[in-house]
């Protein structure tokens, strides 16, 4: 399936500006004269890629809370 780049938008739920940092990151599209389509399966895979897993840190390495004064 081919998505328009508000297709896309509003899909991955992002700004016009940020669709644009991620095709600068390598998000394939296909431009055919003035129009830029994405295929899905090429932004799903995209995001898979780009997938940052959390670290967990140990408690006994995590740094105490303080409390805080008013």
């Amino acid at each position: 399936m081919y998505m328009t780049s508000k297709d896309v938008q509003a899909y991955l739920k992002v700004s016009h500006q940020t669709l644009l940092k991620l095709r600068a990151r390598g998000l394939p599209f296909i431009k055919l004269e003035k129009k830029v389509l994405f295929r899905q399966e090429d932004v799903d895979a995209f995001m898979e890629a780009h997938l940052v897993a959390p670290i967990r840190i140990p408690t006994a390495v995590r740094k105490p809370k303080t409390k805080r004064r008013r």
